[in-house]
């Protein structure tokens, strides 16, 4: 890899991570210049990245304009499940037949952790995202396919684009997606691909 290469691979990591974490918020307008400005980096690496994000969907090129950060509408959420659930199931009947002690664990674990969280007087959405993002991160590593993570990362981080994301896929219903999560780990120690992979679909239809 050159040196580019790796400016415009820290450059994407790092506007995404932006765009995640709402530094970068949905609908607002932001310029090559201003983000090169915020990464310290020359425009070329950023530009690459810009493109590749816009390839994926989180951003809009307006000429003349600048660069929007894409809101997600019903239409676009819609599609999206779509996709992601069939992806989604795939990983999960993989991982059952490849997961380990220590990826059951750590499944255990943020489990435990979304408990705590939301179980907490003021849930902090954030917190709960980033345990709903390992959970299902960890999945994603156990079913051993690095494409299918990829195009599941990608999808994932334009859900979260939705503006309502945190208030009613996270907070509201933290309690569900944790029974969701147990019953979806109780299928991979089992080894029951069949049973993880209905186990996910019901957890993303819901």
């Amino acid at each position: 890899m050159t040196t580019d290469d790796r400016q415009s691979a820290t450059a994407y990591q790092a506007i995404r991570e932006m765009v995640r974490r709402r530094e970068l918020s949905p609908g607002e307008i932001v310029s090559e210049n201003s983000l090169a400005k915020l990464l310290g980096m020359g425009r070329s690496p950023v530009r690459e990245a810009v493109l590749r994000l816009s390839y994926e969907g989180l951003f809009v090129m307006l000429p003349k304009r600048g660069i929007l950060v894409r809101s997600m509408t019903v239409k676009d959420i819609s599609e999206m499940y779509e996709v992601r659930s069939r992806l989604e199931t795939l990983a999960a009947a993989r991982a059952a037949t490849r997961i380990g002690p220590d990826a059951l664990d750590r499944l255990r674990t943020i489990i435990a952790q979304q408990m705590d969280e939301g179980s907490t007087a003021e849930p902090d959405a954030i917190r709960l995202r980033e345990l709903d993002r390992e959970f299902h991160q960890e999945i994603w590593k156990a079913a051993g396919n690095e494409r299918l993570r990829a195009m599941l990362l990608s999808l994932l981080d334009a859900a979260e684009l939705d503006p309502l994301w945190d208030k009613i896929m996270i907070v509201r219903r933290w309690n569900i997606s944790v029974a969701e999560h147990e019953a979806i780990v109780e299928a991979l120690a089992a080894a029951d691909s069949a049973q993880s992979e209905a186990a996910m679909l019901e957890h993303n239809r819901s």
